[in-house]
C-alpha cells in the first residue's frame, strides 16, 4: 500500500490542469471559478494575511478580465498560475503565495498590454511583440521610480519561461531556423536575435 501524499504535494500537470476539483488544492476558502483567489497559507504570516489573487482588474473601456470576452485568455492565465504554483521551474517544489502573487502582477501586466495590443491569446505573442512588451516595461515609470530597473525587468520577463516551459504551443517566442528541410523552434535567449 501506497503512503498517502499530501494534498500540497500533488503538483503534477494533470492534477493542477485537471477537471477535477484537485485543480484547487492551492486554494483556501474560494474556488476555480471565482473571480478572487485566496491562496493556500505556507507560513503562519500568511495566515495572518492570506495572498489574494484578484482576476476581476479593469482593462481598457472598463472591461474587466472575467468579462466573457476573456473568458479563453482567463482559463490559459488560471491555469499558468496554477502551474507556477504547483511546481518551481528551479527548485520542482510548489511556490509560495507571496511568489505567485509576483507572477499574478506580472501576467497582469502582460494581460493589460496585450488587450491595448489587440492581443487575444499568448499564442499571438511573437517576437516583435515580446520585445515590444519588454520595451513597455522597461519604460513604464512604477509608483517608487521613474523607470523599471533592468533586474526588475529580467524578473518580470520570468514569467515567459514557465509560459514556454509549460505550455511551448501557448506563446510563439522562439527563432526559427531551417535544418534539413525542416523547421526548428528555439527559444530565445534574453538580448539575442
Amino acid at each position: 500500500m501506497q503512503p498517502r501524499r499530501s494534498s500540497a504535494l500533488r503538483t503534477s500537470a494533470s492534477t493542477v490542469l485537471g477537471t477535477s476539483e484537485d485543480r484547487a488544492w492551492f486554494l483556501k476558502n474560494s474556488r476555480w471559478e471565482d473571480s478572487s483567489w485566496i491562496l493556500a497559507p505556507t507560513n503562519a504570516l500568511e495566515e495572518r494575511q492570506p495572498v489574494r489573487l484578484h482576476w476581476d482588474f479593469t482593462l481598457r473601456d472598463g472591461h474587466r478580465f472575467t468579462d466573457a470576452r476573456h473568458a479563453p485568455l482567463l482559463q490559459t492565465s488560471k491555469r499558468l498560475i496554477a502551474l507556477i504554483r504547483g511546481r518551481s521551474l528551479y527548485t520542482g517544489l510548489p511556490l509560495r503565495p507571496s511568489s505567485v502573487l509576483n507572477f499574478f502582477h506580472t501576467l497582469r501586466l502582460l494581460v493589460r498590454w496585450m488587450d491595448l495590443e489587440g492581443l487575444r491569446r499568448f499564442a499571438d505573442l511573437d517576437r516583435p511583440a515580446l520585445l515590444q512588451f519588454q520595451h513597455r516595461l522597461s519604460v513604464s515609470p512604477t509608483s517608487r521610480h521613474s523607470i523599471r530597473a533592468a533586474s526588475t525587468v529580467q524578473r518580470h520577463l520570468a514569467l515567459f519561461n514557465y509560459l514556454y516551459r509549460v505550455a511551448p504551443n501557448s506563446v510563439t517566442v522562439f527563432r526559427s531556423t531551417r535544418s534539413r528541410g525542416a523547421t526548428i523552434t528555439k527559444p530565445l535567449a534574453p538580448g539575442k536575435d
